[in-house]
């Protein structure tokens, strides 16, 4: 079983400091395989939004879904 590429996403907190996601990196259909050693598998990289921003997001989506669903007709 491969182990899959995971990044380490910062999301800065509207006050101060940072929570830290970890995000699978889709893997890329055919082509060249990454590897390497263990350590190599995660990097860390900088959200271009804020944690909250992100949150809000999320939170307007899943309400737009609960929204549709409820309208579905049965």
């Amino acid at each position: 079983m491969e182990k899959a590429m995971t990044s380490l996403v910062g999301f800065p907190l509207d006050g101060d400091g940072v929570i830290w996601v970890e995000v699978d990196v889709p893997e890329a259909e055919g082509g060249t395989v990454r590897a390497g050693h263990l350590g190599d598998m995660s990097k860390k990289v900088q959200a271009k939004v804020t944690f909250d921003e992100a949150l809000n997001q999320v939170c307007t989506s899943t309400e737009r879904l609960i929204t549709r669903l409820r309208n579905l007709s049965v």
